[in-house]
């Protein structure tokens, strides 16, 4: 039972550490988009002609700044959106390997001739450069949503959790889910621990919630000597 619960603490300090990263990552690169575009029109501006670059009233910075309002409220609103998949639908309307004389392609061929539709495609190459931009607030939008979960499953107490793994260790394959109240005091109080195991990738479930699994990687890491 101890050595189940220092590995339930220790998937947990993993996963803290992994949103914290994704965090900590995820702000800066938001300004990635902000400060590329600010660059692109300063060197245009720079390199234009003389009446533009003495006329223009602020510098890359103060660009900066005003992209940064622009562009970010835009590119976080656009991963909320679109769920993390905005470059697969632009891809789902472009339809690259329909394209006449690539569906009938085989293999890498096909890939490669598809990507040559893709760049000519003004809308679908625009979009590689927006997916680009939305790294940042893609990993900012899911560690904050991870740590949002993992807040919400939280247990006050892991016995519980350490229970219901011990009984499945016991099992070679899944097992209802009735079958594992006895390891808890109801039914009610079950289903919290089967949510947070469920979070932290310890077990799968079956539709409904009526059967569970110990997760096979669990599994061997429970059973590494």
């Amino acid at each position: 039972m101890d050595r189940i619960l220092h590995w339930l603490r220790n998937r947990e300090r993993v996963h803290r550490a992994k949103t914290t990263c994704m965090l900590f990552a995820g702000v800066p690169l938001s300004f990635v988009g902000p400060a590329a575009v600010a660059t692109i029109f300063w060197l245009a501006i720079v390199f234009g002609s003389r009446s533009l670059r003495h006329g223009f009233p602020i510098g890359w910075l103060g660009l900066f700044a005003i992209l940064c309002l622009i562009m970010i409220p835009l590119l976080y609103r656009l991963e909320l959106r679109t769920g993390g998949a905005y470059f697969s639908d632009v891809l789902g309307k472009t339809n690259v390997h329909g394209a006449r004389g690539i569906i009938a392609m085989p293999g890498i061929g096909r890939d490669i001739a598809a990507a040559g539709t893709l760049l000519a495609n003004s809308r679908a190459a625009s979009s590689l450069i927006v997916e680009f931009f939305l790294f940042g607030p893609r990993l900012t939008i899911c560690g904050f949503g991870q740590a949002r979960l993992a807040r919400r499953v939280q247990l006050p107490d892991l016995a519980p959790a350490a229970e219901v793994i011990e009984a499945l260790l016991r099992c070679q394959s899944g097992v209802e889910t009735s079958s594992l109240v006895d390891a808890n005091a109801n039914k009610d109080s079950l289903l919290p621990v089967l949510a947070y195991l469920a979070f932290h990738q310890w077990i799968g479930v079956g539709k409904n919630w009526e059967r569970v699994w110990l997760d096979s990687e669990s599994r061997r890491t429970l059973q590494t000597p």
